[in-house]
């Protein structure tokens, strides 16, 4: 039986009432007040002390929040001697927005991280299976995939290729979901494809021993940050190797956490260093994407509620990914096609829109009379949305992933520019892995709204663009020759194990595994 969280004080309840309503400063003038007054309760300092605003104002609030969360961490080291585990119950996604920055989050990440390793011992624990040798008699490997979102989710889509395409002949596959994870036929259909499903209990302490149970080879979490299940349990060992991905492109900072498992075509050159995980750089993206569902009739704008004329730039993606420095380019957009829309998709906080309005009107006035946003909407109609777009427009600093895919299945160009993290060089490395000869790639930032104009104008070179997609996408979809190599690393980092080690630094499995 698990013991409920403390109900938060109301203060706590204040100051979250204040964050959901886009009250930033308010909800942290509240904290620091309480915690002056020295009447914080443990779980209003932890959310307190990790605020983070989902929209930024600007670059100097960026740098404001991210002083303000390093003191935080250090006021939670002085402040307790201990953090019990009940406390850890009511925390959000402690480090998530940080990746948004355009900064190396390394640092911060991994202060947070010995903060709770020294606080919360619970969070050690050490399972006693050995990695499995030739001679114990198992045939296959044990690898799990641990997540909250393995259903119709980004992370699911993401996923689900790697997850059919795994050979059986040679690994047992074990799909481990976060307790109250949401369940649909989506996340059904990836459980037929496994050996074994788990579904975790509550309680940080029993998920271990559930964990540690399955006796698995190597642990493997597609993301880690975005849900606090999967954090907490990165400070376990509960499988000889344990390994991430690009899920949350973000470093976990705790030091059990073997293997981030990336690709080369989307790594900057010194990367290594952005990780306390081994950096294992595959040569193909670290995705098996199947093709999405391409709707048989596409809409007309209209349908959409979009106008009947005019260009439109389309950037469909979380609202928190428009960086402050993306704006200008936006706002070259429109100033450069002042017949053309810029098309957004509405967040369900209406605080994070009033926050960008501000934000546009304050440093580019007449932008924000220039947006569309539209209604969140199903996928099938999603994609429909994308093949009415001239152009998309992929975010500087946070780019896309799973809506690039989708993009390339129904040919609609994706401009974008990669910039120092691989956050934001996922779509380059698309364009690099298909062979692309002439892709909406900007060299830099000032180039970039020049290439969107460019292309949403230039119809030819649009075609031009679809006709090469054409012949060339296959290479993106359903990639068999990644799955190869991932299963080459899966075998070497066990191998490693075994041998009571972890791979080379610049290790890479040979091509197509």
């Amino acid at each position: 039986m698990t013991t409920a969280p403390p109900h938060p004080d109301a203060d706590f309840r204040q100051c979250t009432l204040l964050e959901s309503q886009g009250r930033m400063e308010e909800a942290w003038e509240l904290y620091r007040q309480t915690r002056t007054r020295g009447t914080l309760c443990p779980e209003f300092a932890l959310h307190g002390a990790t605020m983070l605003p989902a929209i930024p104002a600007s670059l100097e609030e960026i740098t404001t929040w991210r002083n303000r969360f390093q003191e935080g961490i250090a006021d939670l080291h002085a402040r307790f001697d201990r953090l019990a585990p009940a406390t850890l119950a009511t925390a959000r996604s402690l480090y998530y927005y940080l990746a948004y920055h355009n900064i190396d989050d390394r640092p911060l990440i991994e202060a947070l991280a010995r903060l709770f390793r020294a606080k919360v011992p619970e969070l050690t624990f050490r399972t006693s299976h050995p990695p499995t040798r030739p001679q114990a008699g198992r045939q296959r490997l044990r690898i799990g995939f641990l997540s909250q979102f393995l259903y119709h989710h980004t992370i699911g889509r993401l996923n689900e290729g790697l997850i059919q395409l795994l050979d059986r002949d040679r690994f047992e596959l074990v799909l481990i979901h976060a307790p109250h994870a949401k369940r649909d036929a989506f996340r059904d259909h990836l459980d037929a494809r496994a050996d074994r499903v788990i579904v975790l209990p509550d309680g940080i302490m029993a998920q271990q021993r559930v964990v540690a149970a399955a006796e698995l080879d190597l642990l493997y979490y597609p993301d880690i940050g975005m849900s606090m299940t999967s954090y907490w349990l990165t400070f376990a060992r509960l499988a000889p190797v344990q390994a991430m991905s690009w899920g949350h492109p973000d470093t976990t900072g705790v030091e059990t956490m073997d293997y981030f498992v990336s690709s080369a075509l989307i790594e900057p050159e010194g990367a290594d260093d952005r990780y306390n995980e081994r950096l294992i750089r595959l040569h193909r993206l670290p995705c098996c994407y199947l093709w999405p569902v391409v709707p048989g009739a596409i809409p007309e704008r209209t349908a959409f509620g979009l106008p009947p004329t005019g260009h439109l730039y389309g950037c469909p993606q979380s609202l928190y990914k428009l960086h402050p420095e993306f704006d200008a380019v936006l706002a070259q957009i429109a100033r450069e096609d002042p017949t053309g829309h810029i098309v957004l998709v509405a967040a369900d906080n209406p605080a994070w829109h009033d926050a960008l309005r501000t934000r546009w009107n304050r440093n580019h006035p007449g932008l924000a009379e220039r947006i569309l946003f539209l209604p969140r909407m199903t996928r099938t109609r999603f994609i429909g949305l994308m093949a009415n777009m001239d152009v998309l427009l992929d975010p500087i600093h946070f780019g896309s992933g799973n809506t690039f895919y989708e993009a390339m299945a129904i040919g609609t160009p994706v401009v974008t520019w990669p910039g120092d993290f691989m956050r934001c060089r996922i779509v380059a490395g698309g364009y690099r892995q298909m062979g692309m000869t002439d892709p909406p790639v900007a060299g830099t930032v000032a180039e970039y709204a020049p290439m969107a104009l460019s292309f949403a104008r230039d119809r030819q070179r649009r075609r031009a663009f679809q006709r090469e997609l054409a012949e060339k996408r296959a290479a993106l979809f359903v990639d068999a020759g990644m799955v190869r190599e991932f299963e080459a690393f899966l075998t070497a980092a066990v191998a490693a194990a075994v041998r009571g080690g972890k791979l080379p630094r610049g290790w890479q499995p040979p091509r197509g595994g």
